[in-house]
């Protein structure tokens, strides 16, 4: 069964690759205007931009961001786009990169409790040069530079009338006529390394 629409609602999906492995970060996004085809290419514009100037400088040259793709939720079959223009690009550091499977989690927190009203996403990438000497955490320079990409992704949305949202579609196992979304407010950074088996090599997204 296809999940009910969002108002004023976009899916973003950060498309790349290691290893011959497809890696997809999805992340919602709320419009306070009417979404058309310029503000689904305006939106990838700003997540491509963010990306490569704050995301992949600091992840694994053997990471590459394929395309940025928007989905407007709006409507059942909505606007859709692949935005290329200027990529591939890839990560910036050449330490060597951990297995595909090995990640840190960010938690995207709106000052609200249960897990329809926060989330998680995953970083792939990770350089071996990044790890602390126990080779389990990623070390401190890492996990500030996650956080300030972070926090300048959400402004960078605010200032263009966009806001990063938890999208919920289901309340107590049961799907919501209307999906709720919370409006992200800040995030931060987990430093012990988690495992996405699905990231493996011909395992799946």
């Amino acid at each position: 069964m296809p999940l009910p629409p969002v108002a004023n609602t976009m899916k973003v999906c950060l498309r790349m690759s290691k290893a011959g492995q497809l890696v997809c970060n999805v992340f919602h996004v709320e419009s306070d205007n009417p979404i058309d085809a310029s503000v689904l290419e305006d939106t990838a514009v700003i997540f491509k931009d963010w990306a490569v100037a704050d995301y992949l400088a600091h992840l694994s040259s053997d990471l590459s961001l394929e395309a940025v793709e928007v989905t407007d939720l709006t409507t059942l079959g909505g606007l859709g786009i692949v935005y290329t223009a200027g990529l591939p690009q890839i990560g910036g550091d050449t330490s060597g990169a951990l297995p595909n499977n090995v990640a840190v989690a960010v938690k995207l927190a709106s000052g609200f409790t249960g897990r329809s009203r926060r989330g998680r996403t995953f970083v792939p990438g990770i350089a071996s040069g990044a790890l602390t000497a126990d080779r389990q955490h990623i070390n401190s320079t890492l996990q500030s530079l996650l956080q300030a990409a972070f926090s300048d992704l959400i402004a960078e949305l605010i200032a263009n009338s966009l806001h990063m949202v938890v999208t919920s579609y289901f309340s107590g196992g049961a799907p919501r006529v209307t999906p709720e979304n919370t409006p992200i407010t800040g995030t931060s950074t987990n430093t012990t390394l988690d495992s996405m088996r699905r990231r493996l090599p011909e395992r799946g997204a």
